[in-house]
């Protein structure tokens, strides 16, 4: 099946939700995402074009900055943040033969810097066409952490003996899987929701300078059709939110 082309990069304004940038601070939710991606010691890298980078082209950038002025070429995951989650990126970067990360590759929004965790388990000679794909982890309305202990606290032992072998097989402490099954509120169904059908999407999607191409342009079109429905309905469920807490206070 040929590739059809299905649509042109296209990016959120700044003062809507979904707008990413690079996060503020290495907190708490990076941390946690951070061990999600199975990495650490997230940093920040300064971010430093070389002449002629492209944006979206950050290996072959690297690979030409490293032969005008020597360096490796590193795999990282890069980190954004927006008001609703956290998302990671597979990304390449530079580390000078001084050995500083540096991002040679210019960013969408004109950053400074970006957070990038290194990516340990694929090398400098990593086929960048077969990237993992994109990924996030939801970091609005999460799920009270005295609801987890009660919850925890009001198993028996066989049941609690039950769940911390099911958090053991997924990875997690007996707190993230017991939070993961507890009910979350309208909006952070919707943000997780929507977090699912990008991941779908993207999976059918082929990046390319000119745009983006599908092999299966129907099936990303009805994920793109639902992400679009999600986006007005997380929009409209954060103003009544921001109109609930002003009115609160």
């Amino acid at each position: 099946m040929s590739l059809v082309k299905v649509g042109a990069y296209r990016g959120y304004l700044p003062a809507d939700p979904f707008f990413q940038s690079t996060p503020d601070a290495i907190d708490d939710h990076v941390d946690a995402f951070c061990k999600e991606l199975g990495v650490s010691n997230a940093e920040f890298v300064d971010v430093r074009p070389s002449p002629g980078a492209e944006l979206g082209m950050c290996q072959r950038n690297v690979k030409a900055h490293i032969r005008r002025n020597g360096g490796t070429l590193v795999h990282v995951w890069a980190i954004w943040a927006n008001r609703l989650f956290l998302m990671s990126e597979f990304h390449a970067v530079c580390r000078s033969p001084a050995g500083t990360l540096v991002d040679v590759t210019p960013t969408a929004e004109g950053e400074s810097r970006v957070l990038c965790a290194v990516a340990e388990d694929f090398g400098e000679d990593f086929d960048f066409a077969g990237r993992p794909a994109n990924r996030a982890m939801r970091t609005i309305d999460p799920v009270d952490p005295a609801a987890v202990g009660r919850a925890i606290e009001a198993m028996s032992p066989a049941r609690r003996a039950y769940e911390d072998g099911r958090a053991a097989r997924r990875g997690l402490d007996l707190a993230s899987h017991v939070a993961a099954k507890l009910p979350l509120s309208e909006l952070a169904a919707a943000v997780d929701a929507m977090i699912k059908c990008c991941e779908l999407r993207d999976r059918l999607a082929v990046p390319t300078r000119s745009g983006v191409y599908s092999k299966d342009p129907e099936s990303f079109m009805a994920l793109q059709f639902r992400i679009e429905t999600l986006h007005g309905r997380i929009v409209n469920l954060i103003s009544k939110q921001d109109r609930e807490m002003r009115h609160g206070a």
